[in-house]
Formats: C-alpha cells, structure tokens, sequence
C-alpha cells in the first residue's frame, strides 16, 4: 500500500516544535524536527509520509529556546571587584543573588548543574571542597554571576536547626575568579542572609587560608578538627 501524502504544519513555541497533522499534534522538546516526524507519523492509524509548506528557521527556533530559558532571580546587589594580581588594569562587575531552589527550580538547575556531581566543573568542585556538592530544602545559596550571567563563585548557608545555628558550607569560586576577592563578599552577604533567617549562631570549617576572610567578618576558632578550625560567630538577628 502506498502511503498516504499527508500535509503538516508546524509551529514554534517556547516548549518546543509542535507539529500537526489533521487531528493529531506532537510536541518535540528538542526542535528536532526528523525526530517530531517521525513520532507524529507513528501516532497515524495508516501509513502515511508527511510534506510541509513551509519548515521553521533556525532563527524562529533560537527566539524560542530564549523565551523558554527560565528568568533569573532579582540580584540582591551588584559589587565590583578588582583582581588582586592586576588592581590597576582588571575589574569585575558581579551581581549577587541570594535564592533557594525551590523558588526558583529551572534556573537554579540549569544555572548550578555544571557544579554538582556529573557536572563538567564537578572535578574541581570536589578538589576544592573535598566532597560533592549537596543541596537540601533548608539552603540558602548566595551566588556571584559575572558580567556576562556565568558562575563566578557560590556558598550556601544551611539551616537554621532548632537551636538557632546556622552552617557556612560549599564555599566555592572558579579558578579564573579566585583573586578577586568574592570569598569574602560572600561570607559578608551570608552573614546578612543568617540574620534575616533569625539565626543566633553561625559555624563554618575552614582550611588556614579560608579562615582569613571568616576572621575578617567576626568569626573566632573555637576548636581544632584535624587540619580544618571549626568557627563561630554569634549573631545579632537585630543588626
């Protein structure tokens, strides 16, 4: 039996290629559009070969992947940094935000991926940081982007627990960002954001080096946990 010649229009959303034919539509996600045929085809009750009067653009299809990225969450404030190494020829303008990933899934996710485990910055992550990246519902991330929307660096503040403490974790910037100063803008903002959750008391274990920026911002070592300091700062939720 020859196949049956059937006419099919297509439509370009934010959620994908959507393709129909008669009564029957198919959405692919991808915009693949060999792929979107051949799935609108399989769901026709005969043989049929499908013919279009016009295919869409790759422009038409960049617009939509666009629309379709999720919107970022407001910046809590922009800074702007100078590398140490060169302070009189290289600056940086940053916009740090302060998010949850629950208020904000599809960014976070698409932003952060490349940082957790699987992640083509992964490997670095874990070297730094001596573990893999964790998220749960009771972290507060503080992330720096730079000028051009990328990852230059993130922290997270975990809790508070029942009794008012709160833990300084995964305290983290990219090797091209690392003298910049943005470890210490971020203990400066996550002692901001323990505060506003109401916390009394802030820890965080910190390396020799790391505890130069914790010490600046207040933190005291109160005991010695191998080659890591263990540090508290007693908050003033006031303040």
């Amino acid at each position: 039996m020859e196949p049956v010649l059937t006419e099919v229009t297509t439509t370009v959303t934010p959620q994908g290629l959507v393709l129909t034919a008669g009564a029957t539509t198919h959405t692919q996600p991808d915009y693949d559009i060999d792929a979107a045929t051949a799935a609108l085809l399989a769901q026709l009750p005969t043989t049929h070969s499908a013919w279009y009067r016009t295919l869409p653009t790759q422009a038409q299809i960049d617009e939509a992947r666009t629309a379709a990225q999720p919107a970022a969450p407001s910046p809590t404030e922009t800074v702007e940094l100078t590398d140490a190494t060169e302070p009189t020829r290289l600056r940086g303008q940053f916009s740090l935000i302060t998010v949850r990933r629950a208020e904000h899934p599809a960014w976070f996710t698409r932003t952060m991926a490349p940082f957790f485990k699987g992640g083509e910055q992964a490997k670095d992550v874990k070297k730094t940081l001596a573990r893999d990246l964790q998220d749960s519902e009771d972290r507060t991330w503080v992330i720096a982007l730079d000028a051009a929307g990328q990852v230059a660096a993130f922290a997270a503040v975990k809790g508070p627990a029942k009794n008012g403490t709160v833990e300084f974790v995964h305290a983290y910037t990219t090797p091209t960002y690392r003298t910049y100063g943005l470890h210490t803008e971020l203990i400066r903002l996550r002692v901001r954001v323990a505060r506003d959750l109401g916390a009394r008391l802030a820890r965080a274990t910190a390396t020799e080096q790391g505890k130069v920026g914790l010490e600046a911002a207040g933190f005291r070592a109160v005991i010695k946990k191998g080659r890591y300091d263990v540090m508290e700062l007693t908050l003033d939720p006031a303040l």
